[in-house]
């Protein structure tokens, strides 16, 4: 009887092994960030709310495909899950990006009323007509200045700065209009081309700074918070179409539950990567009292195709949502 009990148990763990499904995401950045930290918090969640039937696996430091590879496979079916920047997948989704908004966010805290409230909300069922499905925004983090020049902390502050930008148009046009020589430049050759003088500064999160090891060849740092960048979780439409409603339920609480540890392990690694900034001698300024405004009326060319490209609607919608959000603050 004995026998016959351990054959019966382990035919039913086989029998378990055999039906797990395996929800592949593929995402570009390692698995010792914050992302996926994250990841592990959910795949935890996944395998005990589906009886260890679903299975999260992660694909991380890009070994899956670029951003524009990992969306195409989701669209196409060939990938469950992948994380990456929204301004990737404002192509086959135009609202998001009003996303990319120079100077929309003057807090994280903002950006998180947004993105969990119904614009938010909105914006994730938008995806669907891309082929996506669209389950969560975690945090990718604000974008800071650095240079070798002169602190900036005016607008005039950054006239003549050669600055690595993003190689979008909106970044390029955003920091010309501001003054800078903004030119862009492959992530991979940016440290040697401050090092050499070749460009005087770039813009990044400040993680992100200090992992590419920026700041030891940069003097300023200027917290200018200038685009705070969102992570958008898709899954393809395909693969969700094909899930039962209780697995799409397991699936998109553990993420969507995922995205507050994770936005707080980047705010922990944001803390940690600007003490070694300061440690390193960098000098560290913020933008004066009145310099926000200044920029933000300078923008006003640069951000006008955004509100047209998004949609009217959605601007004025956004702009009362967060007249809202920041007048609960005060």
């Amino acid at each position: 009887m004995a026998l016959r009990a351990l054959c019966l148990m382990a035919c039913a763990a086989l029998a378990q092994m055999a039906s797990a499904a395996e929800i592949r995401v593929g995402h570009a950045l390692s698995h010792d960030s914050h992302v996926g930290h994250a990841l592990v918090k959910a795949a935890e969640r996944i395998s005990a709310d589906s009886g260890g039937r679903l299975v999260l696996k992660q694909i991380g430091n890009g070994a899956a495909g670029n951003d524009q590879k990992l969306m195409q496979d989701a669209i196409d079916g060939n990938i469950e899950i992948f994380i990456s920047s929204t301004s990737t997948i404002v192509p086959v989704y135009k609202p998001l990006a009003i996303l990319d908004t120079p100077f929309l966010f003057a807090h994280r805290e903002e950006a998180h009323a947004l993105l969990d409230g119904k614009i938010g909300k909105d914006l994730l069922a938008g995806v669907s007509a891309g082929g996506l499905v669209g389950l969560s925004f975690w945090e990718l983090g604000f974008r800071n200045l650095t240079n070798n020049v002169r602190p900036v902390t005016h607008l005039s502050d950054l006239k003549g700065i050669k600055l690595r930008t993003m190689p979008t148009e909106l970044a390029i046009n955003t920091f010309k209009r501001l003054g800078a020589d903004a030119q862009p430049l492959p992530f991979p050759q940016l440290r040697p081309a401050l090092e050499s003088g070749a460009f005087d500064g770039q813009e990044n999160p400040l993680p992100t700074i200090v992992s590419a090891n920026l700041h030891q060849v940069q003097k300023y740092l200027t917290i200018s918070k200038h685009l705070y960048g969102i992570y958008g979780v898709m899954a393809s439409k395909k693969w969700w179409d094909t899930l039962s409603k209780a697995d799409r339920t397991i699936i998109g609480n553990a993420l969507a539950e995922a995205r507050l540890f994770q936005r707080a392990e980047s705010q922990r690694a944001t803390d940690e990567a600007l003490k070694i900034i300061k440690d390193a001698g960098v000098k560290v300024s913020e933008l004066e009292i009145g310099e926000r405004l200044l920029i933000e009326r300078r923008l006003e060319r640069v951000v006008a195709p955004i509100a047209q490209e998004a949609g009217f609607n959605l601007w004025v919608s956004m702009a009362d949502e967060l007249g809202r959000i920041r007048s609960k603050s005060k």
